[in-house]
């Protein structure tokens, strides 16, 4: 009996060692969803190499093993199965840059951590570790201040928009060593009073908005870092709401005149990043809009902007002859606009929006 255990003990481990070489073979690979946000190495030219040189053999032999250690057989399987262990098990990320929250009953919900990536700010100045010092908020006051001058002196409406990250949205889920501790302001929240008060109602602050939109329903998404169709439509209508302000003839949208259809479900950015084959997909809608009203359409916005603003570039196209996107990004301490710019471009209304991690970076 010991010698048959033994017999299967030695050919599992054969099989073990030969199933990624018998995979290869076959052409078998399966968990083919197994997202990787890099080029894979390519199999080495052999006409490349000069094969006389010690050094040309050394470089093709570890060329070779980048290739193997990229395509062995049952890799996607193997690395898939590991990072879904983590995931699942554990709720431990393999990519620093994306935060695995708790379940809200549905599935778990994903942050991006800015600063792992080299995209703005991180946890750090979420959690209020990492505060603005009072000479950088008075420079970012005095660098909006000279801002707010610049368009009043040009006649034209502006508005300043930073638009929260999920965390600041959707703190409840994060894990318990990344939520904040009352009392200790976030450099949002600091950028946000110090901006409030150089610029007045020309700065929109969409926490408020956010928060209670989100009763009714998700704003953001789980799997992606962005915000989803209902969240940019709540936004948009209070970026028109405070336009409202200078002119009081500008009617906008009301959710009566937005119908929603379903879209095929996904997977964010944020899973991409995490590099998982299998994850519950996020629903989306997209909006019907109804058709520009003739004659209603007036006047031209120039909008400096970040990929948050690129979906609501369609409900402002129904209420501006024209919109005029420059996608930039633009922190607090530094919004590159001149008077030779809006001499060529000559817009009545201009837009200024970042995401909250890059306006606090």
């Amino acid at each position: 009996m010991r010698s048959l255990s033994n017999r299967i003990l030695v050919g599992a481990f054969l099989g073990v060692l030969l199933a990624p070489t018998i995979a290869n073979l076959c052409r078998f690979e399966p968990a083919t969803g197994l997202f990787e946000k890099r080029p894979l190495a390519k199999l080495p030219d052999r006409k490349e190499y000069r094969f006389r040189e010690p050094a040309q053999v050394a470089a093709y032999a570890q060329d070779w093993e980048k290739y193997y250690t990229d395509h062995f057989g049952l890799r996607k399987l193997l690395l898939g199965s590991y990072r879904l262990a983590l995931f699942y098990l554990f709720g431990i990320s393999a990519n620093p840059a994306v935060v695995v929250g708790e379940s809200d009953g549905q599935s778990r919900w994903l942050y991006f951590n800015g600063a792992a990536a080299g995209d703005g700010t991180g946890f750090d100045a979420f959690l209020g570790k990492k505060p603005y010092t009072p000479q950088e908020l008075a420079g970012i006051k005095a660098n909006l201040a000279r801002l707010s001058t610049l368009l009043q002196d040009n006649h034209i409406e502006f508005l300043v928009v930073a638009c929260p990250d999920k965390q600041t949205i959707y703190p409840e889920y994060l894990p318990k060593n990344r939520r904040p501790v009352p009392g200790l302001p976030s450099k949002f929240e600091q950028m946000s009073s110090t901006v409030q008060a150089a610029l007045g109602w020309h700065y929109v602050d969409l926490r408020a908005t956010l928060i209670q939109a989100k009763a009714e329903g998700p704003v953001y998404f789980h799997t992606d870092s962005h915000w989803n169709a209902k969240g940019i439509f709540v936004a948009f209508l209070a970026l028109m709401h405070a336009l409202q302000h200078e002119d009081a003839t500008r009617v906008s949208l009301s959710s009566s005149d937005v119908r929603w259809q379903d879209l095929a479900p996904f997977n964010g950015d944020l899973i991409g990043m995490l590099g998982i084959p299998w994850y519950p997909r996020d629903s989306a809608l997209a909006p019907i809009l109804p058709k520009a009203p003739s004659g209603g359409r007036r006047g031209k916005v120039l909008v400096f902007h970040d990929s948050f603003f690129i979906p609501m570039k369609p409900y402002f196209e129904l209420e501006f002859r024209e919109v005029k996107m420059i996608k930039g990004v633009y922190g607090a301490r530094e919004v590159r606009l001149t008077q030779e710019m809006l001499t060529v471009e000559k817009p009545d209304v201009v837009v200024i929006e970042a995401v909250e991690r890059v306006w606090t970076w």
